[in-house]
């Protein structure tokens, strides 16, 4: 029998049996989700393990949280019954993507894949080294979100072939459980750009080491910098001769790539990356700092017109205020807090005023 049902038609008994074992809770019905979240009783919370072997038998979600001497469970299933994994859809999006990352690498190696099938292969470094920051990035809060006992899909890769210079939008998950505490926020929120930029840094490191100065500017576009990324290129190819223009490695651009994703997705707005943790971090005064930096890209607009697409987009499908948690009460810890400050560093040293000089 599904969680869902089993609450739902146990009524008054199971509500007798809640407050034997929660020293108070509340019962949410949010639509997609059904939730028991409370506080349980000193007696119980020093029977964790055994409540844990118990729930096992339910087909739903748990999760314990420490706050201080509380122990909080929360036990929650989806209302529809269980939800799979589409695990086609993943792969086939995964393996598409990686598809037209090789043919964007291959013209960026001077290949052509549409006229010989084996220049396909000189796509290989940048398809691998974009794939893999991708890769750790979505599974950073893939693994997070887990941890917390959440529902949560697989990556949603998206490929997008020449001439589209990247040859993929990036990657997302989507959640299906709610975020009941800034704690959980700051998780799930900081876990992915983490990820993502502990492996972008040695990728463009080593992709560095292989690119090199010319007298003449790249076929593509010329890259902005960003402080990481400058002061990486001077300590490995030394400052920019006059007249000259660094042409990147397939794997380097793939570095650089990483570099932009992290820092556009922690812009501190909205249900990006960054605005989870500026939420988890500032509670309902977030919406200062969004709207702050939301002007802030509006004015950048003038220098590079993606900033004013970005501000769009963010203004009407992601939003600039960010949603509650049901858990407003619980503070952040001084680690997490750490954490977040870290995240923002990352930003900065991420950012790039202008990615894009044509």
């Amino acid at each position: 029998m599904e969680l869902y049902q089993h609450f739902t038609s146990a009524g008054k008994e199971i509500e007798d049996y809640l407050a034997v074992l929660y020293s108070r809770y509340r019962m949410l019905d949010l639509r997609t989700e059904w939730v028991i979240r409370g506080v349980l009783k000193p007696r119980f919370a020093r029977m964790r393990r055994l409540i844990e072997r118990y729930l096992k038998s339910f087909n739903g979600r748990y999760n314990f949280e420490t706050v201080g001497d509380d122990i909080y469970l929360t036990i929650s299933a989806s209302v529809g019954g269980r939800r799979e994994q589409n695990w086609k859809l993943h792969l086939g999006l995964f393996l598409v993507t990686i598809f037209t990352t090789l043919l964007v690498g291959s013209f960026r190696e001077g290949g052509d894949p549409f006229a010989s099938a084996g220049d396909l292969a000189l796509g290989l470094p940048f398809s691998a080294a974009i794939m893999l920051i991708l890769l750790v990035h979505e599974l950073g809060h893939y693994f997070a979100a887990r941890h917390h006992g959440m529902d949560v899909t697989l990556p949603f890769f998206i490929p997008m072939p020449p001439p589209f210079i990247f040859g993929t939008l990036g990657a997302l998950i989507k959640m299906r459980s709610p975020l009941f505490s800034r704690r959980m926020l700051l998780d799930v929120g900081a876990a992915g750009p983490i990820a993502g930029f502990v492996v972008s840094v040695p990728v463009l490191i080593a992709g560095l080491m292989s690119s090199h100065w010319a007298p003449f500017p790249p076929p593509y576009f010329i890259t902005g910098e960003s402080l990481l990324f400058s002061w990486l290129r001077n300590l490995i190819l030394g400052p920019t001769p006059p007249g000259e223009f660094l042409h990147m490695s397939s794997v380097a651009f793939a570095g650089w790539i990483g570099f932009f994703v992290t820092a556009m997705n922690m812009m501190p707005i909205g249900q990006l990356d960054g605005g989870h943790i500026a939420y988890a971090l500032f509670g309902r005064r977030h919406v200062r700092v969004a709207y702050g930096i939301f002007f802030m890209m509006l004015l950048l607009g003038f220098f590079w017109p993606g900033w004013i697409f970005w501000g769009i987009l963010i203004l009407v499908f992601i939003r600039v205020k960010h949603p509650p948690v049901i858990d407003e009460e619980i503070p952040l810890d001084p680690w997490r807090r750490a954490v977040g400050v870290l995240t923002f560093l990352i930003l900065i040293l991420t950012f790039m005023p202008i990615p894009i000089r044509i």
